[in-house]
């Protein structure tokens, strides 16, 4: 028997940028999970953190199956969330965003 992975939470983890970007590379090409839990990048630098949302909002934009994305604990600035709201925009198929604990600073 086959399974395959539907749902991938990984919403507690202390990922990086590169974590970040790593993980929605990889979701570009998914084809089978629908539902996509992961944290906010944990990094200081501020434009690591914008180079790993432009992955997001990518991922968000050319992936056709995912339906339910979270991105908890975010700490973005004004840059980031526009770079992600365009990746939101754009994602016909996404049907709940979750974005809990968030802070957007300036």
């Amino acid at each position: 028997m086959l399974f395959r992975l539907s749902h991938l939470s990984a919403s507690i983890s202390y990922w990086g940028a590169r974590g970040v970007t790593a993980i929605a590379n990889a979701m570009e090409k998914n084809n089978t999970i629908l539902v996509l839990d992961i944290g906010s990048p944990h990094e200081e630098d501020k434009a690591k953190i914008h180079e790993a949302m432009r992955h997001v909002a990518r991922m968000l934009e050319v992936n056709t199956t995912l339906q339910d994305f979270g991105l908890y604990s975010a700490r973005l600035d004004c840059e980031a969330a526009t770079i992600l709201s365009q990746g939101i925009e754009n994602a016909k198929h996404l049907k709940v965003l979750r974005y809990g604990s968030a802070m957007i600073t300036m």
